[in-house]
């Protein structure tokens, strides 16, 4: 890795902040890709985002969905429908409106939900044991200011 002087150009800055980024995206990819294979799951990181919102609320429909996502409901509803068949969801008609379904996690779409978070949750231990609690609170508050 290449370490830049304080006062170093810009280019040579850049390039640290390239391969320090790299390096961390590569070691959330490690982690979240241990999680999926010790799940055994075949779906892609946009499914398991949806699955991870169901998960997140009750009584979710297919509009919100659509709408956290900033999808149309056709997409959401063929994203769904193959989440069905691989069993990790079901829909439900509202009680109070037929023309309403929710959408309902199955142990399966729980299991993989859940799954995702444990990955991230390996990236959160591992830079909490690289970094002191005070650079935690640094990274944290950059991260912010980033976003």
């Amino acid at each position: 890795m290449v370490r830049c002087l304080i006062g170093a150009s810009m280019a040579c800055r850049r390039q640290d902040l390239i391969q320090a980024l790299g390096h961390l995206m590569t070691l959330g990819t490690h982690c979240n890709d241990a999680a999926k294979d010790e799940c055994r799951t075949m779906l892609t990181q946009r499914q398991v985002e949806c699955l991870h919102i169901i998960d997140e609320r009750q009584n979710i429909t297919f509009s919100d969905l659509a709408h956290t996502f900033s999808l149309s409901k056709p997409t959401i509803t063929e994203m769904i429908d193959k989440l069905s068949d691989q069993g990790c969801v079901v829909r439900e008609k509202s009680q109070q409106d037929r023309r309403v379904s929710y959408i309902r996690l199955t142990e399966k779409g729980e299991a993989a939900a859940r799954c995702e978070q444990r990955g991230k949750m390996q990236l959160i231990y591992h830079i909490e044991s690289s970094l002191t609690d005070d650079e935690i609170d640094l990274l944290i508050e950059l991260l912010q200011k980033v976003h």
